[in-house]
């Protein structure tokens, strides 16, 4: 989408993604505490994971629809670079930041390819969570595995599958609040055109 001039509802696109997916992740767990488990501190919980991949993608959306491509891959490289900083500090891992930023990068790059090319893709508005939900989760849970395996994590033992699942219970949520967010701006975007309208033809009588 090309940038437009940033109103207050357009920051939707950020906090409704957010915002479904730590309540799809909750229901999804069954409890608080399972969402919130980090095995003692030596593994990255389904909340952590949530709240990062859900931020990321709606920054992402938010930067595609109100700000110019600059913005945009600025994010696509400080969020990765900034995650990586978090998951070396966070678990205390002597795993190179260079491999964990390269990794977090390709992850984001194929995860916004994904959201241009299906779910703002006009043509495919109808299948659009669907489709950006499956692909996406293909991508996150073969990088979730791959990661898992090299940090030695306690789910590494977990298949494809599990992650994979849980992968696209967090896209299924994201797409709902992208989805909720683009219905709100467009929404409002089309009652002030008529709002614009009315004035226009009571300023020519």
């Amino acid at each position: 989408m090309e940038s437009t001039k940033i109103m207050p509802r357009h920051l939707l696109l950020l906090f409704f993604p957010i915002a479904t997916a730590i309540l799809g992740g909750l229901l999804f767990s069954g409890s608080f505490r399972d969402f919130t488990n980090n095995w003692g501190g030596r593994g990255i919980s389904q909340a952590e994971l949530y709240l990062a991949v859900s931020f990321f993608i709606g920054a992402i959306a938010f930067s595609c629809y109100c700000l110019p491509k600059y913005a945009l891959w600025g994010l696509l490289i400080v969020i990765p670079l900034l995650d990586g900083i978090l998951m070396i500090v966070r678990l205390g891992s002597q795993f190179s930041l260079i491999l964990l930023f390269i990794l977090n990068l390709i992850c984001g790059i194929l995860l916004w390819l994904i959201l241009r090319y299906t779910f703002l893709a006009k043509s495919l508005i109808k299948i659009r969570t669907l489709i950006f939900s499956f692909v996406s989760a293909l991508v996150l849970g073969t990088y979730l595995k791959i990661l898992m395996l090299l940090l030695k994590q306690p789910k590494a033992a977990n298949t494809f599958m599990d992650y994979f699942l849980n992968a696209l219970v967090l896209f299924i949520f994201i797409g709902v609040g992208i989805s909720l967010a683009n219905l709100v701006i467009v929404r409002k975007e089309i009652d002030e055109a008529k709002k614009a309208i009315r004035e226009d033809a009571e300023d020519d009588d």
